[in-house]
């Protein structure tokens, strides 16, 4: 399903991503996307050592099914741009440095920070697993003393927040990006708890003539992101509102559902 979705939107001129812990890729798998039109992976790698990694993934030989993900896209000719995605804690941060020298020994040029988010069961880890004020000034440093050494296009602090507000504001009426969940789900941002279809049910194209370019215009999504100023208002709770990855999305679908929200 992905690589034949993956083939049709790249046929037609769009940009396809993939973000990933790696943990089902192997070399095969790579060369699979990369010919079916996948050109940008993000592989999400915490830490410059095997616990560190896992204590926040929390599963035994995520580190090295990283690593391999990471390798195997870098070795695999045709990939645009390869990332890695560093999400720093209270017990990682002292290992960005690290983390970003051992991807780039991996071949990889595009090195993402973004801060923690409070989704999902993060919530109920916060004291052990949030950065305070003086660990996330350590990060900027790294950060900057980095990009002096290697570019500012090399390593970036991500800003999850920016597009929530983008989008809503001012491109709502012709978004440039769709995120599919790995069950097929379409959402408008990974950080809101609602998805508008499934390209299991209906097919993309379906979609996208139904409506899917000016999802950002419906009601519910945009009182959704106007929630969202800061990354501490992720983990703030309203009644009727699931908790992003951790509750089960508020669902709709565009098509079978049409005449209620356009």
């Amino acid at each position: 399903m992905l690589c034949k979705s993956a083939k049709i939107l790249s046929g037609v001129g769009i940009t396809v991503s993939l973000v990933t812990n790696g943990s089902l890729l192997t070399k095969e798998k790579a060369e699979r996307l990369v010919e079916n039109g996948v050109t940008r992976p993000q592989v999400s790698l915490d830490g410059a050592r095997e616990e560190t990694h896992e204590r926040l993934r929390q599963y035994k030989g995520a580190f090295k099914l990283a690593i391999s993900a990471i390798s195997y896209f870098a070795q695999t000719k045709g990939y645009e741009e390869i990332m890695v995605a560093f999400t720093p804690t209270g017990f990682n941060y002292t290992e960005l440095e690290d983390t970003f020298y051992l991807t780039r020994d991996l071949g990889v040029e595009q090195f993402r920070v973004q801060p923690l988010m409070i989704l999902g069961s993060t919530q109920l880890h916060l004291k052990e697993l949030l950065p305070n004020p003086l660990q996330y000034r350590h990060i900027v440093r790294t950060i900057i003393k980095l990009q002096d050494k290697f570019g500012p296009n090399t390593i970036e602090w991500g800003d999850p927040v920016d597009h929530l507000i983008r989008f809503r504001t001012r491109i709502q009426h012709c978004i440039n990006n769709v995120n599919i969940q790995a069950n097929g789900d379409i959402v408008p941002s990974p950080y809101l708890p609602i998805s508008v279809g499934n390209i299991r049910r209906h097919s993309f194209k379906k979609y996208w003539d139904a409506g899917l370019v000016k999802i950002w215009e419906l009601p519910v999504i945009q009182r959704m992101a106007e929630r969202i100023c800061s990354v501490p208002d992720f983990g703030r709770k309203e009644e009727g509102i699931p908790t992003v990855w951790f509750e089960k999305n508020i669902e709709i679908d565009i098509i079978d559902n049409k005449e209620v929200f356009w």
